[in-house]
């Protein structure tokens, strides 16, 4: 959102690779409980692209991590169906470049916000398993004025479908 110039949705793509850690227990004979994090990078971004009244907006995001709990259910000895939720932080730089002087706004930076999925876990043997998973990013919003003192706000979410593979330790 740009001062009273409206709102504009853009709808960034790209790729990512982040190492992910993390700890399971057995809680009852078909539940599984843990905890993950995952650090990585994305190359996620949208260039400049005009919106509405001569406005060009921007988004790209880098870095990014999240701190997840997991828990799901065993369909059988090898195969789990899962849900995760937690925290999430990403490095943004969404810019809107307005048609008269002043208008510019910038946020860059990180940005925490909360994370959320499901997944599926194949055990290929005792120590390899292969998974994929939908995770949704949900960010702080990022708010200010322009220099000519009109308020925007930026606000991101990242839909991710990623595949993965796991070492047992």
């Amino acid at each position: 959102r740009a001062g009273d110039h409206g709102v504009a949705s853009l709808s960034p793509s790209g790729g990512l690779a982040a190492f992910t850690a993390g700890y399971n227990l057995m809680a009852m004979p078909s539940i599984v409980v843990g905890a993950e994090g995952d650090l990585g990078v994305m190359n996620v971004s949208q260039g400049t692209t005009t919106v509405f009244d001569g406005h060009n907006w921007s988004s790209s995001a880098g870095a990014f991590g999240t701190l997840r709990g997991r828990a799901g259910y065993l369909l059988s000895d090898r195969l789990m169906a899962y849900g995760t939720a937690g925290l999430a932080a990403a490095n943004f730089d969404d810019t809107s470049i307005g048609n008269t002087a002043g208008e510019t706004a910038m946020a860059r930076g990180l940005r925490f916000g909360l994370a959320f999925g499901v997944g599926a876990e194949y055990a290929m043997t005792d120590s390899w398993s292969v998974k994929a998973e939908l995770l949704h990013m949900n960010f702080a919003k990022a708010s200010g004025a322009s220099a000519n003192n009109e308020d925007f706000s930026f606000d991101d979410d990242i839909n991710v479908v990623r595949i993965g593979a796991n070492m047992k330790f």
